[in-house]
């Protein structure tokens, strides 16, 4: 099992400063952030979690994934979401569990086709995560076309930080 407590994180940020070179200023100011409503809230009232992936060319080509015009978007259940300091549930017969640190973008308000020029406006602060893949089920998933959820989005495989307000 994986603990995820706040020093655990504040450690995976540091070590990928190439892929999240943003947080290392808030890595440290992360424990004694004040949260206030709604962010407080956001494992019981968030509505869904959105990823990205194959937009990390290097890690693309580590796995030996074509790297697309575009990124993949995919979907996690919010049953994903760990508060900071749980336990990294592994179930049963899993044997190849990969983890990535990520920049959470919080989204502070209902939001649908809004404007590139607007996006900005929309950010309600920042958090760190990990995303959690259980490797030989989204390989599976993969060759036959299929989403990645299942290997994503078991539960507690999206542990979250406090979020920083923007």
């Amino acid at each position: 099992m994986y603990s995820t407590s706040q020093p655990l994180l504040g450690r995976l940020a540091l070590a990928a400063t190439t892929k999240i070179v943003a947080c290392k200023a808030t890595v440290a100011n992360m424990s004694t952030t004040a949260q206030s409503p709604p962010y407080d809230k956001l494992l019981s009232l968030g509505t869904k979690i959105v990823g990205v992936g194959r937009n990390y060319v290097a890690h693309a080509k580590e796995l030996g994934n074509a790297v697309p015009k575009e990124p993949v978007l995919f979907l996690k259940p919010t049953s994903s979401y760990l508060e900071n300091g749980g336990t990294i549930e592994i179930p049963e017969g899993l044997e190849s569990l990969h983890h990535e640190v990520e920049l959470a973008v919080v989204i502070g308000q209902k939001a649908r086709d809004v404007p590139e020029a607007a996006a900005m406006d929309y950010v309600g602060g920042y958090a760190l995560a990990l995303d959690m893949t259980a490797r030989e089920i989204q390989a599976s998933a993969k060759s036959a076309g299929l989403p990645w959820t299942k290997a994503k989005g078991q539960d507690t495989f999206t542990p979250i930080s406090s979020v920083v307000r923007h």
